[in-house]
C-alpha cells in the first residue's frame, strides 16, 4: 500500500512538472477566458465563432479520413458547412437541418462518383458529426426560436454543457495520469484508463452541479444525473475520435493549439455531448424550465 502511495506521489509531481502539462495549461488559460465571454455575448458573436470552430474541425476530419480528397473538394464541404451552420443560425434552425441532410447526400456523391474515394461514407459523415453539434450548440445558446423552444437563462445551460465537458476532459487527464491502473479501451486509446474515466465523470458531476447552482435551474435534483449522462457520451466522443486517428494513423488532427492538437481534437467531447442535450431539453426539457 505505501508503495502504490508512494507510485502515484512520483505520478503526481511529474504530471505537474512536465512540459506538456504546462504547455496544455497555458493554452487553456487563453482559450478558457475566450469561450466564455464568447457564451456570454451570444447573438452573432457566439454563431460566428461555432462556425469559424466547425469549419475548421470539418477541414481538420477531412484530412484526417481522406488525405487524398482534393483542396477543392474539401473547400466545397466547408463551405456547405458554413452556408448550413449560418442559415440555421441566423435564419431558420429547421431549414438548417434539412440542408444538412441534403448537404451530406451531395459531399457523398461528390466524393464517390468524382473521385472514386472508398472513403465516401466517412468524408460525407463529417457534415452531421460536426454540423449536426454546430446546429445544436447554435440551438442551445439562442433559446426560443420559432422551431424550438428553450427555457432560459440561455447562457446558463451553455455554460453547463462546457463546465461538463471541460471537467470530463481535465477529471480523466488527472486522475488517470496520477492514479493509472486498468486501460480503458488500449486498443482505441491506449493512454485512457478505468480511474480517468471515473474521475471525468465525478469532476463533471461536481462541476455541473455547481454551474446549474449558480444559474437557478429548477430542476437541480436532475442535474447530477444529467451530468453524469453528458459525460460519458463527452467521453464516447473523445474515444471515437481516439478511434478514427488510430485508423488513420496519425497521434492528433492538428496542431493549431499548443499541447491540444487541432481544433477536433479540442472539441470531440462537446460534438457528442452538445447533440446529447439538445435532445434532453428538446425533449424532455428537465435541466431548465
Amino acid at each position: 500500500m505505501q508503495t502504490k502511495r508512494l507510485n502515484m506521489m512520483k505520478r503526481f509531481i511529474s504530471l505537474f512538472t512536465s512540459n506538456n502539462f504546462k504547455l496544455r495549461t497555458i493554452s487553456a488559460l487563453i482559450m478558457a477566458p475566450i469561450a466564455i465571454i464568447t457564451v456570454y455575448l451570444g447573438s452573432f458573436v457566439f454563431d460566428a465563432a461555432v462556425i469559424v470552430a466547425m469549419a475548421i474541425a470539418l477541414y481538420e476530419w477531412l484530412r484526417m479520413v481522406a488525405p487524398n480528397f482534393s483542396t477543392r473538394n474539401v473547400s466545397i464541404a466547408c463551405g456547405l458547412l458554413i452556408g448550413l451552420l449560418a442559415i440555421g443560425g441566423l435564419i431558420s434552425l429547421t431549414l438548417g437541418v434539412w440542408l444538412l441532410a441534403v448537404f451530406t447526400v451531395f459531399l457523398f456523391t461528390l466524393s464517390k462518383f468524382g473521385n472514386g474515394l472508398e472513403k465516401s461514407s466517412w468524408i460525407a459523415f463529417g457534415l452531421p458529426y460536426i454540423g449536426g453539434a454546430g446546429l445544436a450548440l447554435m440551438a442551445i445558446r439562442a433559446g426560443s426560436t420559432p422551431e424550438f423552444q428553450f427555457p432560459e437563462p440561455n447562457s446558463g445551460i451553455m455554460f453547463f454543457l462546457i463546465a461538463i465537458v471541460w471537467a470530463s476532459d481535465v477529471g480523466a487527464y488527472l486522475f488517470g495520469k496520477i492514479i493509472g491502473g486498468r486501460k480503458l479501451a488500449p486498443r482505441i486509446s491506449p493512454n485512457k484508463t478505468i480511474s480517468g474515466c471515473i474521475g471525468g465523470v465525478f469532476l463533471a458531476a461536481v462541476c455541473g452541479y455547481a454551474v446549474a447552482h449558480v444559474f437557478g435551474a429548477s430542476n437541480i435534483h436532475y442535474v447530477l444525473y444529467i451530468s453524469i449522462i453528458l459525460s460519458v457520451v463527452s467521453q464516447l466522443g473523445d474515444l471515437f475520435e481516439s478511434h478514427m486517428k488510430r485508423k488513420a494513423n496519425i497521434k492528433e488532427t492538428g496542431d493549431l493549439i499548443p499541447g491540444h492538437g487541432g481544433v477536433l481534437d479540442r472539441i470531440d467531447g462537446l460534438l457528442f455531448a452538445s447533440v446529447a442535450l439538445f435532445c434532453t431539453e428538446y425533449f424532455f426539457g428537465i435541466v431548465w424550465q
